[in-house]
């Protein structure tokens, strides 16, 4: 089905997906930390702190967000138990 490309995929830096699960409309949940960094104060390098300072990674903090993948059509119906 995905044989060229892959299924799930971003051009968002800060996308860090976390945990996928299906729901009651048959949709894919994800979770998705969404973090600029991920990398310890401990252990961050000069030169990285300044390419994430420049890229603006290090003000994406505390931004968690649950997307939602579905098909469009035929609309969902859900399950009920």
């Amino acid at each position: 089905m995905y044989d060229d490309r892959e299924f799930l995929a971003a051009t968002d830096p800060a996308f860090r997906p976390v945990n996928l699960s299906d729901g009651p409309d048959g949709s894919l949940y994800i979770v998705d930390m969404h973090h600029g960094i991920l990398q310890h104060k401990t252990y961050m390098t000069a030169y990285l702190r300044d390419k994430l300072t420049s890229s603006g990674l290090d003000t994406v903090v505390n931004m968690g967000r649950i997307l939602r993948v579905r098909k469009t059509w035929p609309p969902i119906r859900w399950r009920h138990n």
